[in-house]
């Protein structure tokens, strides 16, 4: 024995789970809104979100009155050249992303046709998070997103020319929001 001692303090803790299912910002396209950069939706965006921002590279985009669940809603074309819709949003606060939306093919230019999603962390190199199938019948569609991601494109395959337009509605992003 040296006769020397030592003493500590041990902690035990527990981690707290995240909450799920929070709102981290929506877009609904209200008339008058932006038809490159739309601003979010007023009071949806959550305290925590530092970033929601859209904006789009379509040709002849607009903010659709007559189309929307419910109308308005935010449409463009040149899908056959790779157009499409981006968001960037702060998820920095936030596992388990996911984005939801309406869409609707406004028209006839498409042949079998599917909206697709892509995310990125960095606004350069996108993962693709899905498709679903595109017609001219409102649908909604979820994606869960890359971990990280802060940039979110969507877009839509099948056109037949650059003059086949589609509209987005109701683009709500949700995740579970991580303790501090």
């Amino acid at each position: 024995d040296t006769g020397n001692t030592a003493s500590d303090i041990l902690k035990v803790s527990t981690s707290s789970a995240c909450l799920p299912g929070q709102t981290l910002v929506v877009w609904t396209f209200p008339t008058g809104s932006s038809a490159t950069n739309p601003a979010f939706t007023a009071g949806t965006k959550a305290a925590n979100v530092t970033t929601a921002l859209a904006s789009t590279n379509t040709a002849s985009p607009s903010i659709e009155t007559n189309v929307g669940s419910p109308a308005p809603s935010w449409s463009g074309q040149g899908f056959s050249g790779g157009a499409y819709f981006q968001f960037q949003v702060d998820t920095s606060k936030y596992s388990n992303v996911t984005i939801s939306f309406d869409h609707v093919q406004t028209t006839q230019n498409w042949n079998v046709s599917a909206v697709t999603v892509s995310s990125s962390p960095d606004g350069s190199t996108f993962t693709s998070n899905g498709s679903s199938s595109l017609t001219s019948s409102p649908q909604n569609s979820s994606f869960n997103t890359s971990a990280g991601s802060t940039y979110f494109r969507i877009s839509a395959t099948g056109a037949q020319n650059n003059n086949a337009r589609f509209a987005i509605d109701n683009v709500t992003f949700s995740g579970c929001l991580e303790p501090s």
